[in-house]
């Protein structure tokens, strides 16, 4: 809540849906009654309609309000999950024979020609902005990949370059937008030569390091 107040304190009961988030939000005096700050609290929100009150519970009524701003504050979450435990494989293989994987091996799109894709199922406890963080492998080139969320293509060739050697590892990244729940991810090739070995996919809303 952006607010101002020149003294004093008065506070205002904060409900949504007729819920009580909070019985005494303070509005603390900013000082003079042009000079505006913000005061916060969180509140689980459903998707669509919702109605937030603000009723002043002071003996002098509550402060004057600007606006308020409604911000999604997403809990930390970050999940690996392996290529080879997709929950389809179509013109991929799940395969072992190139050193430094995870888990229990990764996966190489066969036949090397576009088309193939892997299809994860991936369940996030909140909606929101995840960056997806491939680990893959390649020789040599650069073996592009089209990248699904829900049937929804968030990149249409997201670039796999290569690493130098197919047991050498390295990671790209793009971001999408989840549902809460469970959500279908997609990564089909659509190189001439198919894709790279993918060997798991990183979803998180923790922002990465080299981004």
């Amino acid at each position: 809540f952006r607010y101002a107040l020149g003294s004093g304190n008065r506070p205002a009961e904060i409900k949504v849906n007729d819920v009580v988030v909070a019985e005494e939000l303070g509005f603390e005096a900013t000082g003079d009654w042009e000079a505006w700050s913000e005061t916060s609290v969180q509140a689980e929100l459903k998707a669509g309609f919702n109605i937030l009150r603000a009723t002043a519970t002071g003996p002098k009524g509550g402060a004057n309000i600007d606006s308020v701003m409604v911000t999604n504050v997403l809990q930390p979450f970050s999940k690996v999950f392996e290529a080879e435990d997709a929950a389809v494989l179509s013109g991929a293989v799940v395969d072992t024979k190139n050193a430094g994987y995870t888990g229990l091996g990764f996966v190489d799109y066969q036949p090397n020609e576009p088309g193939g894709y892997i299809d994860w199922e991936i369940k996030v406890p909140q909606a929101g902005e995840y960056f997806l963080i491939f680990r893959y492998a390649l020789g040599s080139g650069n073996r592009p990949a089209e990248i699904k969320v829900n049937d929804v293509v968030v990149e249409k060739e997201l670039g796999f370059e290569a690493t130098g050697d197919w047991e050498a590892w390295s990671e790209v990244w793009t971001n999408a937008s989840f549902k809460a729940g469970l959500n279908t991810l997609r990564a089909t090739a659509t190189g001439p030569k198919g894709g790279a070995n993918i060997d798991s996919v990183m979803v998180t809303n923790v922002q990465p390091s080299f981004k």
